[in-house]
C-alpha cells in the first residue's frame, strides 16, 4: 500500500509545461439590488480553475479572466440561479442578463458571444440536468446517468418507439446547425455542439439496448452503431457514450471486462483528445476499484500524456477517493435508525458490513435492494451487517418506503447535508461501500449479481 502511493506521488513530480489563454467574462447584472458578487466554477466534469467569486460594482458591472489551455464548461452564479458557459481559450464574452429573471433573457456578444448563444438555444431543447434531478442505471459495472424525461421514455416505450423519440429530439436539436449564429461559433464549439448532439442519440440507444435486451426483442442496430468521430469532451452525452460504448465491446469478449483490456481497446477505438479522455476515465474507474494493473496502466498514461489536462482529475481521485479503496480507515457516523435509537459505524466492530447509500425516488436504487433482500432470505450469517443509509430529503417517505418494502437490516437516515455523505464521498445514488471486519474499506463492490455480492461478503468474512 505504501509503495503504490509513493509510486503515485513520485509520478507526480513531473513538470509539466502548458500554454495558457486569458479568458475574458463581463458584463452587466441588471436589477442586482442587494447583489454584492457573483461567482464562476468550472463544470464538475473538469476544469483548470478554481472557483472564483466576482464583485459587482455599480449599475451591476463586472469583469474577470480566468487562464484556460483548453475548451471547457463552466458555470456562471447569481443569487442562487445558475447559467452555464463555454469558455474557449483567448475568446472574450459579454453578457447582458437582469437578475430578476436570471438565466432567462441573457444576451451574448463578443468573440464567445455565438459559442454561448447556441448553447443556451440548446439547453432549450435538452435543458443540463441538476445532479439531485438525475436518475442512474448500473451498467455493466458502471453508473450512468440519464435525465427524467429519457428515464421515462426507457420505461414507456418498446424500441421502434423509443428510437423514434430520440430521432425526433435529436433532429429538433440539429435545426441549430442551419441557423447564422452556427456559422460564426468557434471551431472547437461547433464540435462540441455536434459531439453532444450525436452523443445524445448513441448514448440513449446504446443504454436501451443494455438495460432492456431482455425484456423487449432488441435488434442489433441499437447495438451496432454508426461510428462516431473523434468529438469534444466538454459534451456530457459524448462522454458517457465513449465510456458506455468501451464497457460494452470490452464486454463481448470479457464479460467482466479488467481495466487493462479496456484501455488497449480504447487506444485501438479512439484517436486525439477523446482517446485521452477516455484512458484517464479507465485509470479513474481502476483506482476506485482497486484494480491491480492500475499503476502500469498510469505510467503508460503519463509516458504518453506527460502535459494531459486530465491529469488533476486522476490527482484528486488517487489523494481524495482512494480512502475508500485502498485498505485505508472508513470514517464514523451517528446516525438515526428506523427504530427510534442511533448507530455508529463502530458498534458493528468485526464485522463485516455492507453499506448501501439509497433514496426512496430512486428506481435503481429499490430494483437493487428488492434484488438483495431476495438473495438474503437464502443465506444468512450474523457476522454479515447490511446497513442502508438514506439521502431522503423528507423522513417519512423514507419510514413509509421501509415499512411497505420490508427490507431486513440496519436503516439509517442521513438526509441531503448529513456529513456521512461528504466523509464517503457520496456522488449519487445508489453508492454501495464495503467495510471489512477491522474497520477498513474493502475494495467497492462492482457485480450487480445480488447472489456474487453475498459470495464476496462471506469471503471476507471467513479471512
Amino acid at each position: 500500500m505504501s509503495r503504490f502511493i509513493v509510486t503515485f506521488v513520485i509520478l507526480f513530480f513531473v513538470v509539466q509545461n502548458s500554454f495558457a489563454a486569458v479568458v475574458k467574462i463581463e458584463g452587466v447584472i441588471k436589477d442586482a439590488r442587494s447583489i454584492r458578487e457573483i461567482f464562476l466554477y468550472p463544470d464538475k466534469s473538469f476544469g483548470e480553475f478554481e472557483k472564483q467569486a466576482i464583485p459587482l460594482y455599480q449599475k451591476g458591472m463586472f469583469s474577470v479572466d480566468v487562464d484556460i489551455t483548453y475548451p471547457q464548461m463552466a458555470v456562471l452564479g447569481v443569487d442562487g440561479m445558475y447559467l452555464k458557459l463555454y469558455l474557449s481559450p483567448g475568446a472574450a464574452i459579454y453578457l447582458d442578463a437582469d437578475a430578476m429573471i436570471f438565466p432567462s433573457g441573457t444576451n451574448f456578444s463578443g468573440d464567445g458571444g455565438s459559442d454561448n448563444y447556441l448553447l443556451q438555444e440548446y439547453y432549450k431543447i435538452e435543458p443540463p440536468i441538476r445532479e439531485f434531478d438525475k436518475q442512474y442505471y448500473r451498467i455493466l459495472g458502471h453508473q450512468f446517468p440519464y435525465s427524467t424525461q429519457i428515464e421515462g421514455y426507457m420505461h414507456l416505450y418498446h424500441p421502434d418507439e423509443y428510437r423514434q423519440k430520440l430521432e425526433a429530439k435529436q433532429a429538433k436539436m440539429k435545426l441549430l446547425f442551419d441557423g447564422p449564429q452556427f456559422a460564426k461559433a468557434t471551431p472547437d464549439f461547433q464540435s462540441f455542439l455536434r459531439s453532444e448532439i450525436d452523443g445524445f442519440l448513441h448514448y440513449g440507444l446504446l443504454s436501451y439496448a443494455l438495460l432492456y435486451a431482455k425484456r423487449e426483442k432488441i435488434e442489433t442496430n441499437y447495438f451496432h452503431l454508426d461510428a462516431l468521430p473523434s468529438g469534444e469532451v466538454n459534451s456530457d452525452y459524448y462522454r458517457n457514450y465513449l465510456i458506455l460504448n468501451n464497457l460494452y465491446t470490452a464486454s463481448l469478449t470479457e464479460g467482466n471486462p479488467r481495466a487493462q483490456t479496456c484501455y488497449r481497446l480504447a487506444q485501438a477505438m479512439e484517436q486525439g483528445r477523446a482517446q485521452e479522455y477516455l484512458l484517464s476515465e479507465i485509470i479513474i474507474d481502476a483506482v476506485r476499484k482497486g484494480d491491480e494493473e492500475t499503476l502500469m496502466l498510469f505510467e503508460e498514461f503519463l509516458s504518453e500524456y506527460p502535459e494531459s489536462p486530465f491529469l488533476n482529475k486522476i490527482d484528486k481521485v488517487i489523494y481524495k477517493d482512494i480512502s475508500l479503496f485502498y485498505g485505508e480507515k472508513a470514517p464514523d457516523f451517528f446516525l438515526p435508525n428506523i427504530d427510534g435509537g442511533n448507530n455508529t459505524l463502530k458498534q458493528f466492530a468485526g464485522k463485516v458490513v455492507y453499506i448501501d447509500f439509497w433514496a426512496s425516488w430512486c428506481k435503481p436504487c429499490l430494483e437493487k435492494l428488492d434484488r438483495l433482500e431476495k438473495a438474503k432470505a437464502e443465506s444468512s450469517n450474523k457476522d454479515i451487517v447490511f446497513v442502508t443509509i438514506s439521502i431522503d430529503g423528507n423522513e417519512q417517505i423514507w419510514k413509509q418506503t421501509l415499512r411497505t418494502r420490508g427490507y431486513t437490516g440496519v436503516h439509517l437516515y442521513a438526509g441531503k447535508s448529513s456529513p456521512v455523505v461528504r466523509d464517503f464521498k457520496v456522488k449519487g445514488v445508489p453508492s454501495e461501500y464495503i467495510v471489512k471486519k477491522d474497520g477498513y474499506f474493502a475494495p467497492a463492490p462492482d457485480d450487480t449479481d445480488p447472489k456474487n455480492l453475498l459470495v464476496l461478503l462471506k469471503r471476507l468474512n471467513n479471512k
